[in-house]
């Protein structure tokens, strides 16, 4: 059959170069239908595990509140290896934690919020202390506060004031980050904590005020009661800063009695932390199939009373692998770092399904323990 006189005056080159433009335009379309964004989504609760509201979560420049059941969703978030996610709410400690967000995919997270344990108040032009029930308490100077704006305060100065065992289940449910520290050399190192405490300062109208810079105050928490055998001292002191994610050690603490106390420059979540002496451990974790699985997060914590750390991965790589293979962060380790010569327990799990918990002993120092497949 001849082509008709239509397609005959278009031209078959004119007719094949527009069937290009058409394909072209096709595979256009699909890549830009694939996702560019993450979600992240969770749920908040009390120590106690009943839901929080109108708890503000903060991940980058994106915030939204908790609903009535706890529940909260960021969408649109662009992919990130470890975002910070920040939980507060009035009357409640501060909590953060790490989120690993990848294109079309959501980052499931739950988090609890211990209520503030005691208030206070202090006339700043004086200063004072507010004490914890357990002996814990922070003293301010006279004159050491100032304002947002670097103003000094002199008036009332409410002190909100909450310590932490980290050998309870409330004390590692609520504490900030990753057991990970960064050390007065710059290395990152595991740590296991030895009690914690955050100190906010308002004034009568709920604003929050600050040591004025050169203005020190002073802070003590106590040693739990399981870890007093082993308490070192003099013994490291840590600040929880919420635009990494991360401790850093800064400055020491005496130990007196069964508490620390240490001088400060400045009002964060501080902790009482030592570098453990770390093996590693690696595995992978494959579903009914022995098919790899992503973004499943593997928790580890040592199976005993006075435990006061915790390990572990956030999300595994496409090859189901932890630490995940495509985390820049977690290369610098030669694996999960647990403490050397334990008796470890190992859980997996996925949005609303966990494995049943393992046990496992780690080696010795910088050992390395494939762990293989788990099945969730």
């Amino acid at each position: 059959m001849k082509p008709s006189a239509s397609i005959r005056q278009i031209g078959w080159p004119t007719i094949l170069f527009a069937a290009c433009i058409l394909l072209n335009t096709t595979a256009c379309d699909e890549t830009a239908d694939q996702p560019t964004t993450g979600i992240l989504k969770g749920a908040v609760t009390d120590t106690g595990g009943l839901p929080l509201a109108d708890v503000k979560i903060k991940f980058g420049d994106s915030s939204t509140l908790s609903g009535l059941d706890g529940s909260f969703e960021l969408p649109d978030l662009a992919e990130e290896a470890r975002g910070v996610v920040t939980f507060s709410k009035m009357g409640y400690a501060l909590n953060g934690q790490t989120a690993r967000i990848r294109a079309g995919e959501s980052f499931e997270v739950t988090a609890k919020l211990a209520a503030v344990q005691t208030t206070g108040d202090i006339d700043a032009a004086v200063g004072g202390t507010v004490t914890t029930p357990n002996g814990g308490y922070v003293t301010l100077n006279a004159g050491s506060l100032e304002d947002s704006s670097g103003n000094a305060f002199t008036g009332t100065a409410t002190l909100a004031v909450t310590t932490f065992d980290p050998t309870t289940a409330a004390g590692i449910d609520t504490f900030p980050g990753d057991f990970l520290g960064v050390d007065t050399t710059g290395s990152v190192v595991p740590i296991m904590s030895y009690g914690y405490m955050e100190v906010t300062i308002r004034d009568s109208d709920a604003n929050e005020l600050k040591l004025a810079a050169g203005q020190t105050a002073e802070i003590s928490i106590p040693v739990p009661t399981a870890l007093a055998g082993s308490a070192p001292d003099p013994m490291p002191l840590w600040y929880y800063d919420t635009n990494d994610g991360q401790w850093h050690q800064e400055g020491t603490g005496s130990k007196e009695g069964n508490i620390y106390k240490a001088t400060v420059k400045h009002f964060t979540i501080w902790n009482w932390d030592v570098p453990y002496p770390a093996s590693y451990v690696v595995g992978r974790v494959v579903d009914c199939n022995g098919q790899p699985m992503k973004g499943v997060f593997v928790h580890i914590k040592q199976d005993t009373a006075s435990a006061s750390w915790r390990s572990g991965e956030r999300s595994t790589s496409a090859d189901g692998k932890f630490p995940a293979s495509d985390d820049t962060f977690n290369a610098r380790f030669a694996g999960v770092p647990v403490v050397a010569n334990a008796q470890c327990i190992v859980t997996v799990g996925k949005s609303r399904t966990q494995s049943t918990p393992q046990t496992f002993t780690s080696l010795d120092v910088g050992l390395v323990k494939d762990l293989g497949d788990i099945r969730l």
